[in-house]
């Protein structure tokens, strides 16, 4: 059944024969022939290329290396690579929970701040309007020293 139709135009399909890909590392002219040189010659090569410098390569070149270990040697970097994980993660969750706290008690201060100056803003008022020192006090909460720092 050869119907050639097109069931989904989203899709493409691209079948690389890397044998026929014959072009040398100097006469790779853009990242997609980097990508096809490198698959087809990856296994040949003792040290990455300097042609083969793009960020784009580090993950792949990392893992590579990795492949090289020995059985002994990977088990203990990926022993490592997971004590470094657990530390990091204590530390990004205590830094968290400071965070938080740190939020929560400055809210806290705030709001504080803010009924206190509240109760001044009213203190002023009512010594405008007359009242006493004892009044006030008497009325706001306020020490009578906070006051007469208030009048001064």
């Amino acid at each position: 059944v050869d119907k050639k139709e097109v069931f989904y135009d989203k899709l493409t399909f691209v079948y690389l024969q890397l044998p026929n890909f014959k072009k040398g590392l100097e006469e790779l002219e853009s990242l997609e022939e980097k990508w096809y040189y490198l698959l087809r010659h990856l296994s040949e090569w003792e040290e990455r290329p300097k042609e083969m410098g793009d960020s784009v390569f580090d993950k792949l070149f990392s893992l590579a290396e990795l492949s090289l270990l020995s059985r002994q040697e990977r088990e203990l970097y990926e022993d490592s690579l997971k004590y470094y994980r657990d530390v990091k993660n204590t530390i990004d969750t205590a830094r968290e929970e400071g965070f938080n706290e740190g939020r929560a008690e400055g809210l806290r201060e705030g709001m504080e701040r803010g009924r206190l100056e509240e109760r001044l803003l009213f203190a002023r008022r009512l010594l405008e309007k007359g009242f006493s020192v004892a009044q006030i006090a008497e009325l706001t909460g306020l020490d009578e020293r906070e006051l007469l720092d208030l009048i001064h």
